[in-house]
């Protein structure tokens, strides 16, 4: 962090400034300052992107829909203003650089993937190989962490979406959430996105180790968890990266998501549970009364 930070001074360092600031305020429900400094933020670094499934959930939470779908356009929209001087001049250029979803990093440079051949790290297939296998994990930590009920009307109220055509033209209110569980959700959806990143340089330790304390000592705190935390610390320390050190990256990174998983049940808001349990009970009251008249 000494080096990242004071002596290569690089834009990740600046990025997750204004992205811990609005960690803190949406722990404190300052929603408005929080999603201001999460557009700062990702004015400035392209990765604060990783954050964006977890605040969209949060805030559809805490909202509802409509104000979630705001939000994104907010955030698009200052993306643009911020560019307006560019995009006045070279607009193409512009996007092209700024959001490159394609680029094609040096291996050599990369903390990670160090044990996959060259050829195979530098393909299209698997670069959308990791992109679908994120996806298909973040729907996983949606069933796992975030859906309740059985049918798929249930589901959706758990998650404070619309199930009805009523919901869609009157959306309900959202609720306060327990701060433990917004930094669970920010955090743990933030590091699936790491865990499936092509390249990883040495500097992009700066994303999450702020994460890392609380996700590993919420609750039970151990000394061998501590350990791990040291033995990243040994990995990264590594430079350039080597085979060993990057087998250790990802070896460490498996076993964080397995503890990860384990910390929390269900983090959905109570009221959305017992909302859902009613609604439910009422239905099959109703199917009762329908059999019953129809005998």
């Amino acid at each position: 962090m000494h080096s990242t930070y004071l002596l290569r001074m690089f834009n990740d360092c600046v990025a997750i400034l204004f992205m811990n600031l609005c960690i803190l305020f949406s722990l404190q429900n300052k929603w408005g300052l929080s999603v201001l400094l999460y557009s700062f933020a990702l004015s400035i670094k392209m990765n604060i992107l990783l954050y964006l499934p977890g605040l969209l959930l949060v805030l559809n939470w805490t909202f509802n829909y409509l104000t979630t779908l705001g939000t994104l356009v907010f955030v698009v929209g200052f993306q643009v203003l911020i560019a307006l001087p560019f995009l006045q001049t070279n607009p193409g250029g512009y996007f092209k650089m700024a959001f490159d979803f394609s680029r094609v990093f040096d291996q050599k440079e990369s903390a990670y993937w160090q044990f996959v051949p060259e050829e195979t790290f530098r393909s299209k297939a698997f670069h959308n190989g990791l992109l679908v296998l994120h996806v298909l994990s973040l729907l996983v930590f949606l069933y796992r962490k975030a859906v309740c009920g059985s049918s798929i009307r249930s589901k959706l109220r758990s998650l404070n979406l619309p199930s009805s055509l009523k919901d869609l033209t009157s959306p309900g209110q959202g609720v306060y959430q327990k701060p433990e569980h917004i930094a669970y959700v920010l955090f743990f959806t933030h590091f699936i996105g790491i865990f499936f990143s092509r390249s990883f340089h040495i500097q992009y330790y700066t994303w999450y180790i702020y994460t890392l304390p609380f996700l590993l000592c919420y609750g039970q705190r151990s000394l061998w968890k501590i350990g791990l935390f040291g033995l990243l610390e040994v990995a990264y320390v590594q430079y350039p990266p080597k085979l060993y050190s990057s087998v250790m990256v990802f070896v460490l990174h498996l076993g964080f998501l397995c503890l990860f998983d384990r910390m929390f049940g269900k983090v959905t808001p109570e009221v959305f549970r017992v909302k859902e349990k009613e609604k439910e009970e009422k239905e099959k009251e109703k199917e009762k009364d329908k059999k019953k008249k129809g005998r």
